[in-house]
C-alpha cells in the first residue's frame, strides 16, 4: 500500500507540474496572438477562425485530462491513506483544477458565448441575395460585442451599378471588424484567466513538491 500510495503522489505532483506548464505556455502564445491582431490587417479570418476554435478545444480537452488525472491522484492518495497520513497539502494540491474550472468559467463564459455565436452574427449580414439585409442591418445593427453602431461603412446614396459591390465590401468589412473585435476580447479574457490559474496551479505545484519530498 505505501508504494501505491507513493505512486499516485509522484503521479499526482508530475501531471501538476506538467499542467502548470502548459498554463504557462498558453500564456506566451496568447501573447503573441493577441499582438498579431492588434499589429496586423487580417483579410480572410476563416481559416485562422477555424485554427483558433480548434485549439481552445484541444487545449481544454489536454488541460482537463492532465489536471484530471492529477486530482484525481492526489485524492486516491489522501482517502486510501491510513490516517497518519492523510496530509492535508494532498488535499489543497487536488483543488487546482476545480478551482482552474471555477476561474475560467467566471471570466471567459461571456466571452467564448459571443465567440462561438459569431458565425451567426456575421451570416445575418449575408441573408439576402439582394444586399437588401446588408443595407438594413448598416444602419442599425448594434454589434453584441462592443454595443456600437455600425454606420458610415458605405454610401447609401450609391448608384444602382455599385450597390451590390458596395454591399459585398460593407460585409465585408463588418466581418473583418466582428472578427477581429471577438478575438481581441476572448484572447484578452483568456490570458488573464491564464495568468491567474497559472497562479493558483504554480502554488498548488509547490505545496506538492513541499509536501512529497516531506513524506520522502
Amino acid at each position: 500500500m505505501g508504494v501505491c500510495l507513493a505512486v499516485t503522489k509522484v503521479i499526482g505532483t508530475t501531471t501538476l507540474g506538467i499542467y502548470t506548464g502548459i498554463i504557462t505556455s498558453n500564456i506566451t502564445n496568447y501573447d503573441i496572438l493577441i499582438h498579431v491582431l492588434q499589429s496586423t490587417s487580417i483579410s480572410n479570418f476563416n481559416e485562422f477562425n477555424s485554427n483558433l476554435k480548434s485549439k481552445l478545444q484541444k487545449n481544454s480537452i489536454l488541460l482537463g485530462l492532465i489536471g484530471g488525472v492529477s486530482s484525481l491522484a492526489f485524492q486516491l492518495s489522501y482517502f486510501k491513506a491510513p490516517l497518519r497520513s492523510k496530509h492535508p497539502y494532498l488535499i489543497y494540491a487536488s483543488l487546482v483544477l476545480p478551482l482552474s474550472s471555477i476561474i475560467y468559467g467566471i471570466l471567459t463564459r461571456g466571452e467564448l458565448i459571443k465567440y462561438f455565436k459569431l458565425d451567426e452574427v456575421i451570416n445575418s449580414f449575408k441573408q439576402s441575395e439582394d444586399g437588401s439585409n446588408v443595407k438594413k442591418v448598416k444602419e442599425n445593427v448594434r454589434s453584441e460585442l462592443d454595443n456600437s453602431v455600425y454606420k458610415d461603412l458605405g454610401d447609401d446614396s450609391s448608384s444602382n451599378e455599385g450597390g451590390q459591390q458596395e454591399d459585398d465590401e460593407i460585409s465585408k468589412e463588418v466581418e473583418i471588424h466582428l472578427n477581429k473585435t471577438s478575438l481581441e476580447q476572448l484572447l484578452g479574457k483568456l490570458n488573464l484567466a491564464n495568468k491567474i490559474v497559472g497562479g493558483v496551479s504554480f502554488i498548488g505545484f509547490v505545496i506538492a513538491s513541499v509536501g512529497i519530498y516531506g513524506d520522502f
